[in-house]
């Protein structure tokens, strides 16, 4: 089975919110699980991995805040794919979409926060997009969240994924930020 881990699509069910029902649990694990390997229509070979979507209702980002990954700077190429393979979508060639602050790329990419480490501490969160692993959260706000990204995953049996938005930074390097609520509170089983 081979896995191109440089090229993850991530499948986030951007219609559906976090805080709506959960119909039909379980039955993506009947069919392969939250990940599955696919071959997209030009052939690639990709992860297709299964989040659930945690992102403010409307425009109300009370309780919300944007925090910037750390370790962008190596993930480049991951960030070039994920900015194409978003505008590719959107029938804008160019940099930035409408309605965008200045110098940001693209908005509204769904990234899955992947928590790594033993039983009793979260070591790391790393944040993955469609190009792949665009870097990690501080280990101040690893500390802050890893638990809770832990019990969701544990909870709800998929990782959970966020909003963020790709912007290009003041030496040139494409940046990325993750919009991150105060707390990860996992959808109870029924």
């Amino acid at each position: 089975m081979e896995w191109v881990l440089g090229a993850i699509v991530v499948w986030l069910l951007l219609s559906r919110r976090r805080d709506r029902g959960r119909e039909g649990r379980g039955g993506d694990r009947r069919r392969g699980g939250v990940m599955r390997d696919v071959t997209l229509p030009d052939g690639r070979q990709v992860l297709n991995v299964e989040g659930s979507l945690f992102a403010p209702t409307g425009d109300d980002t009370a309780g919300w805040r944007w925090v910037a990954l750390e370790g962008t700077a190596d993930a480049q190429l991951q960030h070039s794919t994920t900015v194409a393979e978003v505008l590719a979508g959107t029938g804008n060639a160019g940099g930035g979409r409408a309605g965008t602050a200045p110098g940001v790329e693209v908005e509204a990419v769904p990234v899955i926060l992947l928590p790594t480490g033993t039983r009793r501490r979260v070591r790391a969160v790393d944040a993955y997009a469609t190009g792949g692993r665009l870097g990690h959260l501080s280990v101040a706000m690893t500390a802050r969240y890893g638990a809770q990204l832990r019990e969701v995953v544990r909870v709800e049996g998929r990782p959970p994924g966020v909003e963020a938005r790709i912007g290009r930074g003041t030496d040139g390097l494409l940046r990325t930020e993750v919009l991150l609520p105060d707390a990860f509170e996992p959808t109870p089983p029924r």
